[in-house]
């Protein structure tokens, strides 16, 4: 992956694009949304409202850049796409599926539609296939085909999902793996990974951000990089994930930061 380094000297802190973030337009239109949408590049400020920074196509969470539609009367309110989902081809191959897939028109009415990739059933926004019915939405659409695991030597590849009787239990959490699902595979180590046990849920979300949640509770957004994993406050398991976060003095990690209180 290539970058460009900036450095800026009337600031204490340097600033660091990818080559493809660094070009892309201030303004376009999308297949998704009815207007023109505008590039965002500014981090969110402390205090904001944490379900604010969800992308409209594929729900995450993100803190990076955006593109966002600025018409007050605009019917889908505070539309905003990160720019992982906004380069996704309108048109195109993947591996994952046999035929070319394309972008399907916003889902006004919410018809389910369920995705083949994670199972979820989708209601708002996916990728359709051309000629038969085969969906995905745009979460299951983004992330990498081949990645790098801190404790293999070998890349990770990610599989589509298995007709097998076989059971498969994940490296990380230690939890069966469903496979008519996607994961993560080493085939020369024989290991297999739940996608969510690698990236958590809130992986575009950058540490050092104070934001709110439901106007009322202040959420610490922090980095899990340390060799010693905080332990989470709720489910009492080490932290996983590239971050966790604090929230009223207590430490939580992603899986259970917006989850209900045990009772």
């Amino acid at each position: 992956m290539f970058f460009i380094y900036i450095s800026l000297s009337s600031h204490s802190f340097n600033y660091f694009l990818h080559i493809a973030c660094a070009g892309l337009p201030r303004k376009l239109d999308h297949a998704l949304h009815n207007h023109s949408i505008f590039l965002d590049p500014f981090p969110p400020p402390n205090d904001s409202d944490f379900n604010l920074l969800q992308c409209s196509a594929c729900s995450r969470t993100s803190s990076g850049f955006k593109y966002k539609c600025c018409e007050k009367d605009c019917k889908i309110h505070w539309f905003k796409i990160d720019v992982t989902c906004c380069l996704v081809p309108e048109y195109s191959t993947q591996k994952f599926h046999e035929h070319p897939i394309f972008i399907a028109p916003y889902n006004y009415d919410h018809e389910i539609y369920p995705c083949n990739g994670c199972k979820r059933r989708l209601t708002k926004t996916r990728l359709q296939c051309t000629l038969c019915e085969f969906s995905i939405c745009y979460e299951c659409a983004t992330i990498p085909e081949e990645l790098h695991y801190k404790h293999d030597e070998h890349p990770l590849t990610l599989c589509y999902g298995e007709d097998t009787d076989g059971k498969y239990w994940c490296e990380e959490c230690e939890k069966q793996v469903n496979p008519s699902e996607w994961f993560y595979t080493c085939n020369k180590c024989c290991i297999t990974i739940h996608r969510t046990c690698l990236f958590g849920f809130y992986v575009y979300l950058k540490p050092g951000h104070t934001l709110k949640y439901n106007r009322a509770t202040t959420v610490e957004v922090l980095g899990n990089s340390s060799s010693t994993r905080p332990i989470c406050s709720r489910c009492e398991e080490r932290c996983r994930g590239f971050t966790y976060f604090k929230v009223d003095l207590k430490t939580l990690c992603s899986w259970c930061v917006f989850a209900p209180p045990k009772r």
